[in-house]
C-alpha cells in the first residue's frame, strides 16, 4: 500500500505532466494560428495559464518547445508510413494515405502562417532545425520509394536518385515566388497540387481512373503513383 506521502508525489506528477501538455496543445493552436514567429513564451504562457516559470520548468525557450512539437508530429507522419509498408499496401492505399496525412498535417500545425515563417525564418538555430529535418525526410523518402520499387508497385528501373531529386525539386516549388503570388488567395491548394502532380503525374486522378474503367492498366492496380513514375 501507498504511503501518503508517495501518493501526493503521484498527484504531483499527475498535475505537472497535465500543465506540460496543456503548453503544448497552446503551442500547437497558436503556431498553427498565427505561425511560430508572431507568438511569444508570454503569449503561450497567457494562453495556457501558465506561469513563466513553470514554462522554462520543461522548456528552455519557444525554440526548444517549437521543435519539440514539430518533431513529434514528424514522428507521427513517418510511423504511419512504416504502417502502410509493414502492412503490404496497395498503390491506392498508398496514395490515398499521403493525401491524407498531408490535409492532417496542415490542419494541426502546418497552416499557410507556419509555412511562410518557414520559408522567412532568420533564426540560425532553426534553419539547422529545419534543414536537418529535411534531410532526414528525402532520406525516409528515398527508402519509402525504394520499398515500392522492390515490391513492383512502382516503375523498378527508374534511379532511386533520380525521385529523390524530384522531391527536392517539388519542395522547391513550393516556395517559387510566382508560384506563392499565384497561389496567394489560397497558399495550402500549392503543396496539394504539387503532391497531386508527383503522385497522379499530368493526368491526374480523374482522367487515371477513366483511363482504366476504358481498359487501360488491366491486371494489376497500378494507378496514383504509375502516372507520375512511369511515361
Amino acid at each position: 500500500m501507498k504511503t501518503l506521502y508517495e501518493q501526493n508525489q503521484n498527484l504531483l506528477n499527475v498535475m505537472n505532466a497535465s500543465k506540460q501538455q496543456i503548453i503544448i496543445d497552446v503551442a500547437y493552436r497558436l503556431f498553427r494560428e498565427q505561425g511560430f514567429s508572431a507568438v511569444s513564451v508570454g503569449s503561450i504562457c497567457a494562453e495556457a495559464a501558465v506561469s513563466r516559470v513553470t514554462f522554462y520548468k520543461y522548456y528552455s525557450g519557444k525554440n526548444a518547445l517549437l521543435q519539440e512539437i514539430v518533431t513529434e508530429q514528424k514522428n507521427r507522419v513517418r510511423a504511419e508510413f512504416e504502417n502502410l509498408l509493414a502492412r503490404q499496401c496497395s498503390l491506392r492505399e498508398a496514395a490515398e494515405t499521403v493525401f491524407a496525412l498531408q490535409k492532417q498535417s496542415f490542419e494541426e500545425l502546418y497552416s499557410s502562417a507556419f509555412l511562410r515563417d518557414i520559408e522567412e525564418n532568420t533564426d540560425l538555430e532553426l534553419e539547422r532545425f529545419f534543414h536537418e529535418l529535411n534531410e532526414e525526410k528525402y532520406a525516409f523518402m528515398r527508402g519509402f520509394f525504394h520499398t515500392l520499387q522492390q515490391r513492383r508497385l512502382i516503375q523498378p528501373d527508374l534511379p532511386v536518385e533520380l525521385i529523390d531529386l524530384f522531391i527536392r525539386q517539388a519542395d522547391i516549388l513550393m516556395y517559387h515566388p510566382q508560384l506563392v503570388a499565384l497561389y496567394a488567395a489560397a497558399p495550402q491548394k500549392l503543396p496539394q497540387d504539387i503532391l497531386g502532380l508527383l503522385l497522379h503525374g499530368l493526368a491526374g486522378r480523374r482522367m487515371n481512373r477513366r483511363r482504366r474503367k476504358q481498359g487501360y492498366g488491366k491486371g494489376r492496380l497500378k494507378d496514383c503513383f504509375q502516372t507520375a513514375f512511369s511515361s
